[in-house]
C-alpha cells in the first residue's frame, strides 16, 4: 500500500503517480482498490446542456404537486444506523425519504464498502421519477466517508505545496472518484480558512490559514 506523503515538498509525484502511473492504493484493514486509478482521465469533461433542457425541466415541475415541489428542495441525510453497519437501515430510510415523501436528493454518510454507497443511490434512483441529486460531504475524498477508499493527502498539503497544479490534479481525482460512485455534488473542497483556534473541525479540510 502507498501512504499519503505530508511533506509539500513531495506532494506533487504523489498525486501524480495516482493519476498518471495506476499506483493501486489500498486501505487498512482490508485492503480493497476502491477505483482503479489507471482509468482515471486527466482531460476535465466538458458540461453538456440539451437545448431544450430548460423547457424539459420546466414540463417537469408543472406537473409536480406543491408538495413535491417542496420535497425537491430537501436533501436528506441516508446513515447506516448507529454505528454505521446496518445497510437495511440505509435501504429503508432510501424507501421512506425518496419513495414515499419524493425528496430531491440523499446524502450518504459513512459507509464500510463503496459498493454499499452504489447501492443505495441505485435505490435512490430506481425509487424517483425525477432526475435525483446524490450529494457527499467528503472534502478530502471518499476515504472520509468510505472506509475502503483510497487516502489522498489532505488539503492542507495541497495548499503547503503552494502549486496551482497540485491542487488542479487532486481536484480532478476528488472528481473522479465521486463520478465512480454516483455522487453528483461534492460540498467540498471548501474555503474554509484555518484561522480560528476555536473551531479546531476545520483543521487539514482548509487549505490552510491565510
Amino acid at each position: 500500500a502507498v501512504r499519503a506523503v505530508n511533506d509539500g515538498n513531495r506532494v506533487l509525484p504523489y498525486i501524480r503517480s495516482l493519476g498518471e502511473k495506476g499506483i493501486p492504493i489500498t486501505a487498512d484493514p482490508k485492503p480493497r482498490l476502491i477505483y482503479p486509478t489507471d482509468s482515471i482521465s486527466m482531460t476535465p469533461t466538458p458540461v453538456q446542456v440539451a437545448p431544450d433542457a430548460c423547457s424539459r425541466a420546466t414540463a417537469v415541475l408543472q406537473r409536480l404537486s406543491l408538495r413535491d415541489r417542496i420535497a425537491q428542495l430537501i436533501l436528506a441525510d441516508v446513515r447506516l444506523g448507529e454505528h454505521n453497519d446496518d445497510f437495511a437501515a440505509a435501504l429503508a430510510r432510501v424507501d421512506t425519504v425518496v419513495g414515499i415523501h419524493h425528496v430531491g436528493g440523499i446524502m450518504i454518510y459513512k459507509c464500510d464498502d463503496y459498493r454499499q454507497n452504489i447501492a443505495i443511490y441505485n435505490r435512490a434512483v430506481s425509487l424517483s421519477e425525477v432526475p435525483i441529486f446524490s450529494a457527499a460531504d467528503s472534502e478530502q475524498g471518499l476515504r472520509m466517508r468510505i472506509r475502503n477508499a483510497m487516502r489522498l493527502p489532505r488539503l492542507m498539503t495541497i495548499g503547503a505545496s503552494a502549486s496551482i497544479d497540485n491542487a488542479r490534479t487532486i481536484g480532478r481525482i476528488l472528481g473522479s472518484q465521486q463520478r465512480a460512485i454516483g455522487t453528483n455534488v461534492n460540498f467540498g473542497p471548501v474555503l474554509d480558512v484555518n484561522s480560528n483556534p476555536q473551531n479546531p473541525v476545520i483543521g487539514n479540510r482548509s487549505f490552510g490559514d491565510n
